[in-house]
């Protein structure tokens, strides 16, 4: 067998983020009554033009506010929007207004956590990532998050591996809804680059059952086989 190691020099497995449609499908069964009435009350006053103007997600939510939409959900729900657009810095007020009306919101501590640790922000990133990982319903992005954190660091090393074996912990007892192989595919990474291949081998299988990890599980595992 070639080392996983080896295998993971010409690159493992893409991003390794966590699926974000687990987590926008868990904020959107919440939002509340107010919010979607705040948005309809907006959108039916619009003309065809002005839904042209009105396009952008950020602009419908910051209606949606002005109008009087209020709590922890919407400003989320902006936060993401400007996220996606990398006004980064503007995403960071949003998501902390979101934990102001909800300093529990999951989804709003993961959010900060996560740009903590696009900007290299190691502490800070740990600390909203594991009060995620707390307080969000689903913690597996949360967890993967944790993993991709502490493996940018040899020396927390052993700390991704357990972040990574929570989540598959998390995905084998919920029965793994979003059929992912996302958390055995990290974990094996995270063990490969420790040197137990024979664990990350075991892992790979398993991430090869998955359709978003099918083909990097596979070819990982032929590199290994030395094919």
């Amino acid at each position: 067998l070639i080392p996983l190691g080896m295998a993971l020099a010409v690159g493992i497995a893409g991003s390794g983020h966590a699926p974000m449609q687990a987590r926008w499908a868990r904020v959107l069964s919440r939002v509340g009554c107010g919010v979607v009435l705040a948005l309809c009350v907006v959108l039916a006053g619009l003309t065809w033009k002005q839904c042209y103007v009105w396009h952008e997600t950020r602009q419908l939510w910051e209606q949606a506010i002005k109008s009087g939409a209020k709590g922890p959900t919407i400003h989320n729900f902006l936060a993401r929007a400007m996220e996606k657009t990398e006004q980064y810095d503007d995403a960071m007020v949003e998501y902390q207004r979101s934990l102001d009306a909800d300093p529990n919101y999951g989804d709003s501590l993961f959010g900060i956590g996560l740009l903590h640790y696009k900007a290299g922000r190691t502490l800070e990133s740990e600390k909203y990532l594991l009060l995620a990982e707390k307080f969000t319903p689903d913690p597996m992005a949360a967890q993967l998050q944790l993993g991709l954190l502490y493996r940018r660091n040899p020396a927390t090393q052993p700390e991704a591996i357990e972040a990574f074996a929570r989540a598959v912990a998390t995905i084998e007892k919920s029965g793994n809804p979003l059929r992912t192989g996302e958390p055995y595919l990290n974990l094996a990474s995270a063990y490969g680059e420790a040197g137990n291949d024979k664990l990350a081998f075991e892992l790979l299988q398993s991430a090869a059952r998955f359709p978003d990890t099918q083909e990097r599980a596979l070819s990982l595992l032929r590199q290994m086989q030395g094919q």
